[in-house]
């Protein structure tokens, strides 16, 4: 049993698929390649700003409480007027790069399918020092031809 443990860590590792990053890319750009480059290529993530702030404002209340968390996450999601079908999101801390951080998700289950959930297609970004934080979305759609007046 101990083996097959060993095993299944062994296997979630293997699938981490690195990319080269470019010399001081910005955080949100590095973190949205990797998760990218994880997923499969017909559902890409895109930023989102409004999920960014959000994710930014708990990578740096994480750092100033020193704990990560999932406290408030709806209602964060909310305060900055994402409107939702479903969302998700991945917290960590004491990793120093984004591709620190992309391992680490993805050798968790829980995290990693969240990364590789393709109703997903938004992303926040969220770093302050080595507390991380993403938050996936997918929007509440309205397509308009449906409704009628």
């Amino acid at each position: 049993m101990f083996e097959s443990f060993i095993a299944f860590f062994e296997a979630l590792s293997r699938n981490y698929k690195p990319v080269d990053l470019p010399e001081n890319a910005p955080t949100e750009e590095a973190l949205l390649r990797l998760h990218n480059a994880q997923r499969n290529p017909k559902y890409p993530l895109k930023l989102n700003p409004e999920l960014s702030k959000a994710a930014q404002d708990h990578a740096e209340n994480m750092h100033k409480i020193r704990h990560i968390n999932h406290a408030n996450f709806v209602q964060r999601v909310h305060a900055v007027d994402y409107q939702f079908r479903r969302i998700g999101e991945n917290v960590a801390a004491g990793q120093k790069t984004p591709h620190e951080v992309m391992q680490s998700w993805m050798n968790s289950y829980y995290h990693r399918k969240n990364i590789l959930n393709r109703s997903f297609v938004d992303l926040g970004v969220g770093r302050y020092g080595d507390y991380w934080c993403t938050i996936f979305g997918q929007p509440m759609i309205i397509n308009s031809s449906i409704v009628q007046s």
